[in-house]
């Protein structure tokens, strides 16, 4: 997934604040620890990876 380069500098994370995915307990109470690398490219493009289910949403902070 692209994110925006300026918003998102070399070396930040992005936190995950819903991942259809979660169990109950989880959507209840989110976890704060689950992140992910925002990976930068030579053609100035920033992008993360995320692993979803078939149909799955994630949305990221």
């Amino acid at each position: 997934m692209t994110v925006d380069t300026y918003m998102h500098p070399p070396d930040s994370t992005m936190t995950f604040l819903y991942k259809s995915d979660w169990s109950d307990s989880y959507l209840r109470y989110p976890p704060r620890d689950q992140t992910v690398a925002v990976q930068h490219h030579n053609d100035r493009r920033a992008t993360v990876r995320i692993d979803l289910p078939p149909s799955g949403m994630a949305i990221l902070t």
